[in-house]
């Protein structure tokens, strides 16, 4: 790691008899940006606006600033506003990302895993006589179309805004089943437009909601309030996944809690009569920034992470003003309250500044336990790691000169992975399996027994395991009719030919399926089938009973033959 160090700077402090003023306690400064705010004002349409992503004809008096931590606030943070009219609530976002837009969750395949990437996330009631707060949990279950959950995101392969509506706070039932029944809204019941920053560092976007697109007979009008808050991600450069926890900001919260799993902590969305609201009336209640009157500035060679110590005059360090902070390169201005470390004011005198800058410190394997990962942990290209970390192992498949390997469930690890036939990582899905088949293009998956669940058969994209839909435009494939949630558990998969496999334990059924389509072609009894594979001489091998049997691709087979011939 190379060091680059600033040129000494003096600062000559004269300080004023008002200068006790300066003295802030550390646990005001705002540097922890979750539920800076408990409410957030819904200013009236003003005049027309023409939904381009581009905010000069809003009204952003009511505009919240959102943020991650103020550190990282150049890189994570979002300027949030909303307004309303008796037909429609407009949303607005001004959002500061390094990679920006990136999403690639496909609203025709997962939409109700858009939040797992660059998105705006918000919780709503949608019925202001709701009492406040609003006792409601997902642990109960307890759904209504009087709540929401919107993800508001940009589809990057397709270059396409996107909305979907669920029921508040399961992610699985739509607002509106009439209108799909994924919770997808379709584009000509909203507008929406994203635009990208000129320095390519973030993005703007701009929503405009029918109010009955979200069912609401009865718009909300000036005075109401509904609870509701506001979460925005941040994803890697790849768009497949969130950045983790520190890439996620909450805020609008009126006490702390988990906002995806209760509404009581929801904070207040107030629909005001007025516009050009009044700075300290939006920023009520929000800790205030620590007066930073003292300034001083330098140019910066290049983006950097730059750490600033203050020194006094016998050269001794009174102060860290920056810590290994995020800057950008050209002109960088800094700001001192004119405390020491413990808060204290410093007296009058001559104090100099000294800093160095340098790329973002990196690691070094040197050696790991238990984890077949090159290298184990993880890496933003998604070779790094390894497997599952709750679950077992349970399945390999070969796809060309590459090796798939399966966990039943997973939570930081992955439940799929995608190997060369060194046992290289390629890629690492969240997604899990008991069960896996390929067609040489994509994977079929069942038995995910993780966070995604699923009992049926489900199609993802060998090159990145992004899942994908069949060709009838589902995303899962049904069993058979007769069975039910039990029985209809997938115990084997096979593909070849074009036709996809899949065993039946409980039912006593093998079906065979248009592995394109997704269309059943055929079933046929087999005791207890299990495991299975494609034999060279198109015969499907299946464990039957406890034991291997071959088993004629068709219902014209009605019983299985021992593949020994016994």
């Amino acid at each position: 790691m190379t060091l680059n160090l600033f040129r000494e700077r003096w600062l000559g402090l004269m300080f004023a008899g008002g200068v006790a003023t300066l003295i802030w306690a550390s646990a005001v400064w705002g540097d922890v940006g979750r539920g800076r705010h408990k409410r957030v004002y819904v200013v009236p349409r003003a005049g027309p606006v023409k939904v381009d992503a581009d905010l000069g004809d809003w009204d952003l008096s009511g505009q919240i600033w959102i943020y991650v931590v103020s550190e990282t606030a150049e890189m994570q943070s979002a300027r949030y506003a909303m307004m309303y009219d008796s037909e429609a609530l407009y949303i607005s976002g001004v959002v500061r990302d390094p990679s920006p837009m990136m999403n690639r969750h496909d609203p025709n395949v997962d939409p109700d895993k858009a939040w797992d990437a660059d998105v705006c996330q918000i919780f709503m009631t949608l019925d202001p006589s709701l009492p406040y707060p609003v006792q409601r949990n997902s642990f109960s279950k307890d759904e209504s179309s009087d709540m929401c959950t919107l993800l508001l995101w940009y589809y990057t392969d397709r270059q396409e805004p996107n909305l979907v509506a669920l029921k508040a706070m399961l992610f699985s039932n739509p607002l509106r089943a009439d209108l799909g029944e994924r919770g997808v809204i379709p584009r000509d019941r909203y507008q929406a437009a994203f635009r990208k920053a000129e320095d390519g560092r973030g993005y703007t976007f701009e929503y405009r909601i029918p109010w009955n697109t979200l069912g609401v007979s009865k718009a909300p009008r000036a005075g109401d309030m509904l609870a509701g808050t506001v979460c925005f991600f941040w994803g890697t450069p790849d768009g497949l996944k969130t950045a983790g926890g520190s890439a996620w900001a909450y805020d609008v919260m009126g006490k702390p809690g988990f906002p995806f799993q209760s509404s009581d902590c929801w904070g207040r969305m107030i629909f005001t009569d007025r516009n050009n609201l009044p700075r300290e009336m939006v920023e009520e209640g929000v800790p205030p920034e620590p007066p930073l009157p003292l300034t001083f500035e330098y140019d910066l060679p290049e983006d950097a992470q730059v750490t600033i110590q203050l020194h006094d005059a016998t050269g001794r360090v009174v102060r860290i003003l920056v810590a290994q902070g995020e800057r950008r390169a050209g002109r960088v201005v800094e700001r001192w309250d004119g405390l020491d470390a413990t808060g204290k004011v410093l007296p009058a005198g001559r104090y100099a500044w000294k800093g160095l800058y340098h790329q973002p410190i990196r690691t070094k394997f040197i050696l790991s336990a238990h984890n077949s990962g090159q290298p184990p942990y993880k890496t933003d290209d998604n070779t790094g790691g390894w497997g599952g970390d709750h679950g077992v192992s349970t399945t390999v498949c070969p796809a060309g000169d590459t090796m798939l390997l399966a966990w039943n469930v997973c939570e930081s690890g992955w439940g799929i992975i995608r190997t060369d036939l060194a046992g290289k990582k390629i890629w690492g899905s969240k997604h899990c399996a008991t069960h896996l088949a390929t067609d040489g293009q994509r994977i079929f998956a069942a038995g995910d027994h993780g966070f995604e669940g699923g009992r049926g058969v489900k199609v993802f994209d060998l090159r990145d395991c992004r899942p994908l839909n069949f060709g009838n435009g589902q995303p899962e494939l049904p069993a058979p009719a007769g069975g039910d949630e039990k029985t209809d558990e997938v115990t084997g998969l096979a593909c070849g030919g074009g036709v996809l496999y899949a065993a039946y334990k409980e039912r006593n059924l093998v079906a065979a399926f248009d592995a394109l389509s997704g269309t059943l072609k055929a079933s046929w009894p087999v005791p207890a089938p299990g495991r299975m594979a494609l034999r060279p001489d198109g015969s499907l091998a299946v464990i039957s009973g406890g034991e291997g049997h071959s088993v004629a691709q068709g219902p014209s087979r009605r019983a299985p033959r021992n593949c020994c011939g016994c």
